[in-house]
C-alpha cells in the first residue's frame, strides 16, 4: 500500500507542477496585452462639462480569456490632468482577439482653458495644428484569470492627429 500510496503523491505533485507552469507560462502572455485609442465620439456639450466616448481596442495575445472588472485612468491634455474616468463593469476579453472598450470621459472645461488659454487653443485648432495638441491616458486595467488577479498598465500618448490617423485608418493594436 505504501508504494501505490508513493505513485499517487508522485502523480498528484507531478500534476500541480504542470499546472502551475502552464498558469505561469499563460499569465505572462497577458503582460503582452497591448491597446491604443482607436476613435472618438462628442457626446454633449453642456454647461460645465464636455462629454466625450473614447474607445480603447485592447489585444489579448494569450489564449486565456481575461475577465475585466474594472479599470481607472487619467487623461491629460499637454500634460495638464483634465479628466479622470473608471468603472466597475465587467467584460470579458477573450484569448487571441481584440476587444473595444468604451471610456467615457467628463471633462470640465475650465480644465481645458487651463492647458491653453482661449485664444491659444482657439488658434491651434483654426490652424488645424492638431500636432500640437497631445493627449495622454494613465492608469490600469484590473481584471483575473482564474480568480487569480492581473493588472494591465495603461500609459499612451498621442497627438490629435495620430488619434485622428489611427480613427480613419484603424489596425490591429501591436
Amino acid at each position: 500500500m505504501k508504494a501505490g500510496l508513493k505513485v499517487f503523491y508522485g502523480i498528484a505533485v507531478t500534476s500541480a507542477i504542470i499546472v502551475a507552469t502552464y498558469i505561469i507560462v499563460k499569465v505572462n502572455d497577458l503582460m503582452g496585452i497591448c491597446y491604443e485609442l482607436s476613435g472618438y465620439k462628442l457626446k454633449s456639450i453642456d454647461e460645465k462639462h464636455i462629454y466625450i466616448d473614447i474607445d480603447l481596442r485592447i489585444k489579448n495575445p494569450a489564449t486565456l480569456n481575461i475577465i475585466l472588472n474594472g479599470y481607472t485612468v487619467d487623461v491629460f491634455i499637454n500634460n495638464t490632468w483634465v479628466a479622470n474616468t473608471q468603472s466597475n463593469q465587467k467584460k470579458v476579453i477573450r484569448g487571441k482577439e481584440i476587444s473595444t472598450i468604451p471610456l467615457l470621459l467628463k471633462i470640465n472645461h475650465s480644465k481645458v482653458w487651463d492647458v491653453y488659454n482661449s485664444r491659444s487653443i482657439i488658434e491651434l485648432l483654426m490652424k488645424a495644428d492638431m500636432e500640437k495638441i497631445f493627449i495622454e491616458m494613465k492608469g490600469k486595467l484590473n481584471g483575473s484569470v482564474f480568480n487569480f488577479p492581473v493588472t494591465v498598465p495603461i500609459n499612451t500618448k498621442m497627438s490629435l492627429r495620430q488619434i485622428d490617423e489611427a480613427v480613419r485608418n484603424p489596425s490591429p493594436p501591436c
